[in-house]
């Protein structure tokens, strides 16, 4: 789903397409969701924390549990 909130350019895909964002917010610069999603058949909750900037956000997406994180940037468009 495509943020209605920021027009960025790449689209925010989670790892299960029908994924629902739970407890979005944005409080200044930062944005906080989670969702959940499987792994190997296993529910897994993904917690997002983002920093907005003038031409990006940059997103850390980890487990709830903190065993797994990945670091990405979302572009706003022009």
């Amino acid at each position: 789903p495509r943020s209605t909130l920021f027009p960025y350019t790449t689209l925010f895909r989670s790892p299960t397409p029908d994924a629902e964002i739970k407890d979005g917010k944005i409080d200044g610069t930062t944005v906080t969701f989670w969702l959940m999603t499987e792994y190997q058949g296993s529910p897994i909750k993904l917690v997002y924390n983002g920093k907005i900037s003038t031409d990006q956000i940059d997103f850390t997406m980890a487990t709830e549990d903190g065993s797994f994180s990945v670091t990405f940037p979302i572009k706003k468009s022009s």
